[in-house]
């Protein structure tokens, strides 16, 4: 799937356009109100970042690196 839509085919664009906008939403719903744009923004190329990864590494792996991720991004402390 991630091929196709990473295609400079024209045809694409609505779809990937729909894709953006819905992680877009979804991310900020999640976060709730009071984070900056940056994190925001940081968190969407994050999770692009993890489709581009998921091609090559197991599910379990993404999720997890996902998961520091995003902790690390919102400063949360891991133990």
């Amino acid at each position: 799937m991630w091929s196709g839509l990473d295609s400079d085919d024209p045809a694409v664009q609505p779809l990937r356009e729909q894709i953006g906008d819905e992680v877009s939403k979804r991310i900020a719903a999640a976060l709730g109100p009071g984070w900056p744009r940056a994190v925001k923004s940081t968190l969407q190329m994050t999770f692009a970042g993890a489709l581009m990864t998921a091609r090559f590494v197991s599910y379990e792996e993404i999720a997890g690196q996902l998961d520091e991720a995003v902790n690390l991004i919102l400063g949360a402390s891991v133990a």
